[in-house]
Order: C-alpha cells, then structure tokens, then sequence
C-alpha cells in the first residue's frame, strides 16, 4: 500500500466525513448554523482536496459557487497568458514588416499582460489544491455516482485534471515572450 492509499484510509473524526467511494466525494451541508455549517463545510473541501478524488460534488450552493469562481480566475490567467502571448508573437513578425518603428504599441502591451497571466498563475494559483480540478459543465461524470448518492440535482462537479501540460504550455510561451523582448532590446541598444 502506497502512502497515499493509508492517507485516504485512515479514520476521520467526523462520521460524515467518512468516504462511500475513493472515486467520488460528495460535500454535503452538515448543520443548520451558518457559522459552523461554513467551517464544517470548508473542512469537507479540504479532506476532498487532500485525498485527492477524482470527482467531488459540491451541494451547498454557496461554497460552489465561489469554488467555480477560484477556478475560472486560475483558467483565465492560463488561457490569458496563451493567448496573448501568442497574439505577441504573431504581431511581433507581422509588424515588423507592416510597421517597423510601431513595435511597441501591439506588441509589448500583448506580451507584458502575457508574463503578468503567467506570472499571476505561479504565484497565486499553481500551488493551490483546486488548481488540479476542472468543472464538469456537461455532467459526465455524475453517471458514474449513483442517484440514491445525492440529494440534489443542482450541484458543482469538479474534475480532477492533469495540469503540468497546460503549465509548460503557457510558461513556454511567457518565456519566448521574454526571449523576444530581450531580442528587440539587445537589438535596439547594443547594435
């Protein structure tokens, strides 16, 4: 048994914390008062997150919701940093051409707020737990939880997701963004 295999079996205080399947997590409200029902719930998340399932529905309305929020947050900074990084690029060749002393204006700004997504991703996102999930809009994978399982329809899904590509691809494309700029400076003060 590996490491993670005993931290997913070992015993939890909390008898609802206690998982049906190592597949799915389902956090669901646990008291009435809002005060503890946060905590309780938060605590629920971080178990999940911890013990890495694949899926977790999140019931409580509230705690879904501003989970789904983290993560469109993490998913725009990474798709941020790839798209203008790659509109940087594109109009770095083509306006060199169309206007050579005109570089600055498409260019830099693309590629500053490129290095800033990136930059924002690492520092604030790539370590966080929820950064290993993906919500799961279509419900795919709901068929795999049994119905009697849960006890609302409306629920946030999260799909755990290997990162480390979309990692290398916009850390790759913030560094060309990088090497191009040093390019034109080099090329502007030294020759």
């Amino acid at each position: 048994m590996s490491e993670d295999d005993e931290k997913c079996d070992s015993p939890v205080e909390n008898k609802k914390l206690v998982p049906i399947n190592r597949d799915f997590y389902i956090i669901r409200q646990v008291a009435e008062k809002e005060s503890v029902a946060e905590s309780a719930l938060e605590y629920q998340l971080d178990y999940a997150l911890e013990h890495c399932y694949q899926v977790i529905v999140i019931e409580p309305e509230k705690l879904g919701t501003d989970i789904a929020s983290w993560i469109r947050i993490g998913n725009l900074c990474h798709k941020g940093c790839v798209i203008m990084g790659v509109a940087a690029i594109l109009s770095n060749f083509t306006h060199f051409k169309i206007f050579p002393l005109r570089w600055h204006v498409v260019t830099l700004p693309l590629g500053v707020a490129s290095i800033g997504c990136a930059a924002v991703y690492g520092i604030s996102w790539q370590y966080d737990p929820c950064s290993k999930y993906q919500l799961d809009h279509h419900g795919h994978s709901m068929a795999n939880i049994p119905s009697t399982e849960l006890t609302k329809n409306s629920s946030i899904v999260l799909v755990k997701k290997n990162d480390i590509y979309r990692k290398r691809l916009h850390n790759s494309v913030a560094f060309i963004v990088c090497v191009m700029f040093g390019w034109y400076l080099y090329k502007r003060y030294y020759t």
